[in-house]
């Protein structure tokens, strides 16, 4: 099923009218009714996101209901885990090494250059995260939403050595809320339509349906060489 590019704009609007009029809970996890049914040894493409409070504790705006769009319309299970601390994401990270269904990885944080803040002065660079994923996460695609966390290439390059991971996406600039939760939902979406394998003209097709977007945000990509394309 193919993605509209309209749906960036779609996704903005709906963000704005209809986030979540509560604050997520710490853990949500949803699955479809048909892999219940297989039992627990069944392997389905999974996403896993860890997002921080954007702007104060239990603060509502979430980036929830862009997994929802994408578990309704392109039949995708996701987790949801809402991170406050540096300890949080260590754990998160590190109690999913071997759930390797779940091969998209969606970080949404605070960021800043080559580190994510997932609370107040609590701030974590590539390499650490890299420690944490001690290699556990080669073959899997990274996407970090946060400001200019890969706005060095250098940095970036190494994580994807250190980690093995299949591909490395993210944003070198400071971004705007909604426009990046735009493009991530039409990102995202195209992800999981790959099962999670996604290849650099299906990223740069994404990129051509509205490369002006991409551009201001300042939208980078490496692939498991670590070439940035």
């Amino acid at each position: 099923m193919g993605i509209p590019p309209s749906l960036v704009v779609v996704f903005a609007n709906t963000v704005a009218a209809g986030r979540c009029s509560e604050a997520p809970n710490n853990t949500v996890v949803r699955e479809l009714a048909a892999d219940n049914e297989r039992g627990e040894g069944y392997d389905r493409m999974k996403i896993l996101c860890l997002e921080n409070p954007w702007r104060r504790k239990n603060d509502p705006m979430s980036v929830r209901p862009l997994l929802d769009m994408i578990h309704t319309m392109v039949k995708v299970p996701y987790s949801y885990e809402r991170c406050e601390s540096a300890n949080d994401v260590q754990d998160i990270i590190e109690s999913y090494r071997r759930r390797t269904s779940y091969q998209v990885i969606y970080l949404a944080f605070h960021g800043y250059d080559g580190f994510v803040s997932p609370g107040r002065d609590d701030d974590i660079d590539l390499d650490t995260l890299a420690d944490w994923m001690d290699g556990r996460y080669a073959g899997r695609v990274v996407h970090f939403s946060s400001c200019r966390t890969l706005n060095k290439a250098s940095a970036a390059q190494h994580f994807v050595e250190r980690t093995g991971v299949r591909m490395l996406t993210g944003y070198a600039h400071n971004v705007d809320w909604l426009l990046s939760a735009g493009v991530d939902l039409f990102l995202l979406a195209k992800m999981a339509e790959a099962h999670g394998k996604p290849t650099k003209s299906q990223i740069n097709a994404v990129w051509n349906h509205s490369p002006e977007l991409f551009a201001s945000l300042g939208f980078v990509a490496f692939d498991r060489n670590g070439q940035q394309f």
